[in-house]
């Protein structure tokens, strides 16, 4: 049976639900526009499931946790991320992880996926987005050309033509490193597999 009142304990129904699956019903997955978080369980065993989340309540120094926003659910997202881990997908924060910090484990590591805001336009959650992150003490699994766009610093100070074409050829060399990282990995599994 499905709730219209997520959060309750009760999970949404659907075959596929990675955030009702970690959380049991606690989280509300059907939300829109939000702001949000993936834990991997295997660093944070005993992640909690409180619903007032703010940053003074996290514990200091979590391993293996993503920030996101999306105007789309966490239903949406949280398929999208796990659908990205299983096809390898260089983007994948999961895999990434699963590189670095679990590379022994045969599959990417489990992780809870929970909503850590609400919004009702699309620069608030960005820029919300990018104060969380900056003020995070969690290990965070971003990349900066993922949430580097959302940057407060950016959206305040002009940055200079030559140290923009820097970064850029930077962040060039670290994506083709990446994609090669990657294919490497996914093939050792492949054949552990």
């Amino acid at each position: 049976a499905s709730s219209t009142d997520l959060g309750s304990g009760e999970t949404c129904g659907r075959k596929e639900c990675p955030p009702c699956e970690t959380s049991a019903g606690k989280v509300d997955c059907k939300a829109r526009s939000v702001m949000y978080e993936s834990v991997c369980l295997e660093c944070n065993p005993a992640s909690s499931h409180k619903e007032d989340d703010h940053l003074e309540d996290q514990p200091a120094g979590r391993e293996g946790v993503y920030d996101g926003e999306s105007s789309r659910s966490l239903h949406e997202r949280a398929v999208k991320h796990v659908k990205d881990a299983k096809a390898f997908s260089v983007k994948s924060h999961i895999i990434k992880h699963w590189m670095k910090t679990h590379p022994s484990l045969p599959n990417p590591p489990r992780m809870e996926f929970k909503v850590t805001g609400k919004f009702k336009d699309c620069l608030t959650r960005q820029i919300s987005e990018a104060i969380r992150i900056g003020n995070s003490r969690d290990a965070l699994l971003n990349s900066k050309g993922e949430y580097g766009g959302n940057s407060v610093s950016r959206l305040s100070v002009k940055e200079d033509a030559w140290d923009r074409r820097e970064r850029d050829r930077r962040e060039d060399e670290q994506v083709e490193e990446d994609k090669r990282l990657v294919a490497e990995f996914r093939m050792r599994k492949l054949i552990q597999s």
